[in-house]
């Protein structure tokens, strides 16, 4: 159990509905749907798991052809990894 940490509630939404996003020391720790919400999405459920999932990406990619359609103009001229700094 998370103790001694604040914990704030922050508004969102997603293709699935409202909610809020019960956040502690910057991490994202459950999600509650919009209270008036007559019938929210049990796919809300899955915010949480899918933020620390190993399949998502983890930082801005770029494909290959975008890369060859810019003569190679691009951080990483084989694509990849574009940074944050860039997306």
């Amino acid at each position: 159990m998370l103790t001694g940490m604040a914990r704030v509630h922050v508004p969102h939404s997603s293709h699935w509905g409202a909610f809020e996003a019960e956040v502690a020391d910057g991490t994202v720790i459950a999600i509650h749907p919009y209270r008036h919400d007559p019938d929210p999405s049990p796919l809300l459920g899955n915010i949480v798991d899918g933020l620390r999932d190993r399949a998502r990406i983890a930082q801005p990619m770029v494909h290959a052809g975008s890369v060859a359609r810019t003569n190679g103009v691009w951080p990483s001229p084989d694509g990849g990894g574009a940074g944050w700094g860039v997306a």
